[in-house]
């Protein structure tokens, strides 16, 4: 057997046909069509670095110390590429890694790796203060399109190379494992023309979680909006900017039929598992925000299918799942016994059980960096979830009643219930760590990483970059 996991980056399942929405995906629809697809599946970590170094080494974020996007995973701890590596699996990589360069992650085969070299140090300044990003809000605000032709795509070139590994270069005396990694549908969106006019013309107006206003927002999902510009142009804007999304997801799909395609034309289909996921989701101006780094679901909920020999075709899995269950689930994909070292649990005994698991599954998540000002958990058990603030008050959500999450059920007249379902969520996150103890470890490593890059002068390098100073290790906007 062999496995070709393809990544792409900030994809809100939301953006996809066979998770219920506008956009045309039919390559990845027909994953889903011959696969098992996953309603319910959560990244770890919403952000590139931490999320990926998550995934690949099977642990959580906080007990790698992956806390933000300036300290990449330098493949120092063990993870899946050095186990299929060690149990004779040939392993390669093609594009989009966000690891640290030079380090060694296990891939036999390296083709156009994309590391991590710039340093995110923003999320490094913890603090309870307001600061906006005004390149974001451009980023964001600013839709630009293309004519067919113009730019090609970087994503284009990474299905070139991936394809001619697959054609002419994959090994045919022992099983491989291949992960290609696209840089899409992160932003900016700037997708051809067509496209964009075509879901311009089709967008109305959007679901009411779009619309949320600020002053309906707690405190840290306030600092959240702010700093990510989303409300410094009105709502009419919108539009425009779910279309360039929802295009840029249709590119990246097209691409996916380009692998799909290339598997079918080399044989390999009949002995190949596919999955397909994102690192995280994007907000794409939900409750106020733009991106990821928060814990509400279109930021931590991602498309999660698995579809080859063997895997049941056409099922829904609606048990709450993680990307860390893909370190077990590709051992068990290809006959190996678990890292010794990896969580999770193989995606292909949650399908044999299908929706057995349901009510006592639960998954958890967490961020860790500015703007997030409190150490953030989240956990999702059955129809529920918890958003836990450290030094705030939490948020519970009854996602079947409430898939928006609009209705914060936790007030200060709480019924019996909704106590009982808050010390029942509470202990799954508990079983898993301190909040409390996390948090603190979180500051005091950014802090220590903080004073590192100060003495180097990196840190004040890669602030001014960004259009921000550092004063009383507070960020202070500048311009870009």
């Amino acid at each position: 057997m062999n496995v070709v996991m393809i990544n792409s980056d900030q994809h809100n399942p939301e953006f996809s046909g066979c998770y219920g929405g506008a956009t045309r995906t039919p390559n990845i629809d027909r994953l889903a069509q011959k696969g098992v697809r996953f309603e319910n599946a959560y990244c770890n970590y919403p952000l590139c670095a931490p999320s990926r170094a998550s995934t690949f080494t099977g642990r959580y974020a906080h007990e790698i110390g992956a806390w933000d996007n300036s300290s990449a995973y330098d493949g120092t701890l063990p993870d899946w590429g050095h186990h299929l590596r060690d149990n004779g699996i040939h392993t390669a990589l093609v594009g989009r890694l966000d690891f640290t360069a030079g380090g060694d992650y296990g891939f036999e085969t390296v083709i156009e790796p994309v590391f991590r070299h710039g340093l995110d140090v923003t999320g490094l300044c913890r603090g309870d203060y307001l600061v906006r990003r005004e390149k974001v809000g451009k980023k964001m605000w600013n839709v630009k399109t293309r004519i067919a032709g113009q730019t090609p795509e970087p994503d284009v070139a990474t299905t070139d190379h991936a394809i001619d590994w697959l054609l002419h270069r994959r090994p045919s005396e022992r099983p491989w494992v291949l992960t290609i990694g696209y840089y899409r549908p992160h932003p900016r969106w700037q997708p051809r023309r067509e496209l964009f006019e075509y879901y311009r013309g089709v967008l109305k107006r959007l679901p009411d979680k779009y619309y949320q206003q600020f002053d309906q927002l707690n405190h840290v999902e306030q600092v959240q909006s702010f700093y990510t510009c989303g409300y410094t142009q009105g709502d009419e804007r919108l539009p425009d900017v779910h279309a360039a999304y929802h295009a840029t997801v249709e590119e990246l799909d097209e691409q996916v039929g380009r692998v799909l395609d290339a598997l079918d034309e080399c044989g390999a289909r009949e002995n190949t598992v596919l999955i397909y996921s994102s690192d995280h989701g994007e907000m794409a101006r939900a409750h106020g925000a733009w991106g990821k780094v928060s814990l509400y679901e279109d930021s931590i909920r991602v498309p999660l299918i698995i579809s080859g020999p063997g895997v049941p075709q056409g099922l829904t899995i609606r048990t709450p799942v993680s990307l860390i269950d893909l370190y077990p689930t590709i051992n068990d994909l290809l006959g190996l016994e678990r890292g010794i070292f990896a969580r999770g649990t193989s995606l292909m005994r949650v399908a044999a059980d299908r929706d057995h698991a349901y009510d006592s599954a639960f998954v958890f998540a967490e961020s860790h960096l500015y703007p997030r000002v409190s150490g953030s958990f989240a956990v999702r058990r059955g129809r529920w979830k918890l958003i836990e603030y450290v030094d705030h008050p939490p948020m519970l959500f009854d996602l079947e009643e409430d898939p928006q999450e609009l209705n914060n059920l936790v007030s200060d007249t709480n019924s019996d219930a909704v106590k009982d379902k808050l010390l029942e969520l509470r202990a799954c996150l508990y079983s898993v760590c301190s909040a409390e103890a996390v948090d603190r470890r979180a500051r005091f490593e950014q802090r220590q990483r903080m004073r590192e890059l100060e003495r180097s002068g990196r840190m004040e390098a890669e602030l001014r970059k960004r259009g921000f100073a550092l004063e009383n290790d507070q960020l202070v906007f500048v311009g870009e």
